[in-house]
């Protein structure tokens, strides 16, 4: 999934704040599934047989069934006149990413994630530098950069603005 990030946190009445709502709070990933999931008008009409004229449709995004593996590219990268890119601070949980709210299938109550991976980019639009953190099967998570890989001890590194890929794989019901 490519998430767009959003200007500010976005509230309606199909999707309220919750009762801590810290409007100085950082975006989270919530907030960009949101986005990706919100109502969009299209622009052409569709023509209604049974009503025998001319409707404005929308088109929103739901998913149906879940994957066993997720992969989220957080869309950084604005395209256009203004071409640039964007470094805000996007939370993200490292365990139990819960997208249930987001599956319309009958896979809904089988839809929490845990992270394993992040791809991570430095710099702008003309150039930079990717490395990755990663979690092994040891349970520790490491940081591959370059030639270097050291183990992660302080887990709020992993969650930057420098995040632009996320792997994520479902829980199974056992490690619920």
């Amino acid at each position: 999934l490519v998430l767009p990030i959003p200007q500010e946190k976005m509230y309606s009445l199909e999707n309220p704040p919750p009762a801590d709502y810290d409007p100085n709070a950082s975006i989270n990933i919530y907030d960009c599934f949101n986005l990706f999931t919100t109502n969009e008008n299209m622009e052409e009409e569709w023509y209604s047989s049974r009503d025998k004229k001319k409707k404005m449709i929308k088109k929103r995004f739901s998913l149906w069934k879940t994957p066993s593996h997720l992969i989220i590219v957080l869309n950084r990268f604005v395209k256009g006149r203004h071409a640039h890119k964007r470094d805000d601070f996007v939370d993200f949980p490292l365990k139990s990413l819960d997208i249930s709210k987001y599956c319309i299938g009958y896979d809904r109550k089988n839809s929490k994630y845990d992270l394993y991976a992040v791809a991570n980019h430095t710099g702008g639009m003309g150039g930079g530098h990717y490395y990755a953190y990663c979690k092994n099967l040891n349970g520790n998570w490491y940081e591959y950069n370059d030639r270097n890989v050291d183990q992660v001890h302080n887990l709020d590194e992993i969650v930057s603005n420098d995040a632009y890929v996320l792997f994520y794989q479902k829980k199974t019901t056992d490690s619920r």
